[in-house]
C-alpha cells in the first residue's frame, strides 16, 4: 500500500510522509461477494507498472506536481514508481532496485533492522559487560578504600568498571565536539538526553571522576548497580513521594555548592522510546539555579541503538556525543525559569538536528 498526501493547490506530493493536508491511500482493492472479503483481488493489483500508473493518476486527479514529489520503495519492482516522482529514494533496496539506483544516481536509505530477539553474540557481550563492571568497580572500590578515600573509591570504581565493561560489550564513546566543556565549568549540573539504561555508563565514560549523580527510586533496587550507585552518594528521587523528592533535591544542591560535586541528571526524567527528545522537566533547573552552577548539556546521538528503551541486550556500536558551551544561570530566576527550560530544550534540538560531521563539518574524535 501507498500513502500519499495530497493538497488542492499544486504542492509536492510526499510519499510516506504526513502533515497537514489531506492524505489519501492507494491500494489494491479486495473483492467483496454479499459483504464479505474474499481474498482476491478487484481489478489489476497495483504492483509494477500499475503502482505507477495509480500514482500518475492521482497526480492528474489533484493537480499534483510530480517532478517537485519525493517518492520510497524497497522492491526491485518499484522502479518504475519511483521514476514517476523528481526525487526518488531507494529503502533497504532489492538488489535489482539497488543497482538501478546507482545506475540512476537514486539515494538509497538503509535502514537497521530494530526488532527481533537478541542473538548469541549479544547475549555474550552482554555477560561480558555486567561481568566487566563487577570486576572493575571490585578493583576501584579495592584500590579507593585501601587508601583510606571514599571518593577515590568512587571515582576508580566508575572509571574502571566502565572501561572494562564497555570494551567487552564492544560500545566505544565518541566526543566529536565540545571535549574541552567536559572540564571547563565544573562544578556544574550536567545535562543528558536519556534513551538507553547505559547512559549512566556512558557518560562515565567521558566524565570520568568528581560527579555523582540524580535517579529515579527504582534505581536503588536494580541489583549490584543499585549498591553501587548508593556508594557513590547518587541522590535517589521517588517521584509519587513530593517531600522525599523535595529532600532529596536539597541534597544534590548541597553536593553541588558545598561539596564541589558535579550533579548528572536527565531533564526528561525517563528513557525516551524512540530517538525523539521528550519534554523537559524543571527539577533539573532548579538544581542549577538555587545552586548557582551552570549547566553543560551533554548531547547523546545514537545511544539507544546500543540498547533501546526495554531491551536487556547490549548491542555493540559507537556512541557519538557533543557536549555543547556551559549555560550560565546567575542570572535565573523563579519567573524566567520556563523559558531558560525552552531555550535549553531548543539546543538539544537543534544540535541532533544538525549533527556535526552530517554535513562535512570537522570533527573532534576523543
Amino acid at each position: 500500500m501507498i500513502v500519499v498526501t495530497a493538497s488542492r493547490t499544486r504542492r509536492p506530493l510526499f510519499l510516506f510522509f504526513f502533515n497537514d493536508t489531506a492524505t489519501t491511500e492507494i491500494y489494491t482493492r479486495l473483492e467483496v461477494v454479499e459483504g464479505k472479503l474474499t481474498g482476491r483481488p478487484e481489478g489489476t493489483p497495483l504492483w509494477g507498472l500499475g503502482k505507477a500508473r495509480a500514482v500518475r493518476t492521482l497526480a492528474a486527479a489533484h493537480d499534483i506536481d510530480l517532478k517537485a514529489s519525493f517518492g520510497y520503495a524497497n522492491g526491485d519492482e518499484d522502479v518504475l514508481f519511483l521514476e514517476s516522482v523528481g526525487n526518488p529514494t531507494a529503502v533497504s533496496p532489492g538488489r535489482g532496485l539497488k543497482d538501478e539506483a546507482a545506475n540512476r544516481g537514486w539515494p538509497v536509505l538503509q535502514c537497521k533492522p530494530q526488532g527481533g530477539g537478541p542473538g548469541l553474540v549479544d547475549v555474550l557481550r552482554t555477560a561480558a559487560f555486567y561481568g566487566g563492571v563487577a570486576a572493575g568497580a571490585g578493583a576501584g572500590l579495592g584500590l579507593g578504600l585501601l587508601n583510606r578515600s571514599k571518593r577515590q573509591a568512587v571515582d576508580l570504581s566508575l572509571a574502571l568498571g566502565t572501561d572494562l565493561g564497555l570494551a567487552l560489550a564492544g560500545v566505544d564513546v565518541k566526543v566529536i565536539r565540545g571535549a574541552e566543556h567536559l572540564w571547563s565549568a565544573r562544578p556544574c549540573l550536567f545535562l543528558i538526553n536519556h534513551q538507553s539504561k547505559l547512559d549512566p555508563f556512558l557518560f562515565a565514560k567521558i566524565v570520568r571522576s568528581g560527579f555523582t549523580g540524580v535517579m529515579k527510586a527504582e534505581a536503588k533496587n536494580v541489583p549490584g548497580f543499585g549498591q553501587l550507585f548508593q556508594f557513590a552518594d547518587v541522590a535517589f528521587i521517588d517521584r509519587g513521594n513530593i517531600e522525599q523528592a523535595k529532600d532529596a533535591l536539597a541534597g544534590a544542591i548541597e553536593k553541588l555548592r558545598d561539596e564541589g560535586l558535579s550533579i548528572a541528571m536527565s531533564p526528561e526524567g525517563t528513557r525516551s522510546a524512540t530517538p525523539a527528545l521528550g519534554e523537559f522537566k524543571k527539577g533539573a533547573f532548579h538544581i542549577a539555579m538555587q545552586a548557582k552552577v551552570p549547566i553543560v548539556p551533554v548531547v547523546f546521538r545514537n545511544a539507544g541503538q546500543i540498547q533501546w528503551r526495554g531491551a536487556q541486550a547490549i548491542k555493540a556500536g559507537t556512541v557519538e556525543t557533543v557536549v555543547l558551551p556551559p549555560v550560565d544561570t546567575s542570572d535565573w530566576s523563579i519567573r524566567t525559569l520556563t523559558k531558560h527550560v525552552a531555550e535549553v530544550r531548543g539546543m538539544y534540538l537543534d544540535t541532533l538536528a544538525r549533527w556535526p560531521g552530517a554535513d562535512g563539518t570537522q570533527r573532534e574524535d576523543t
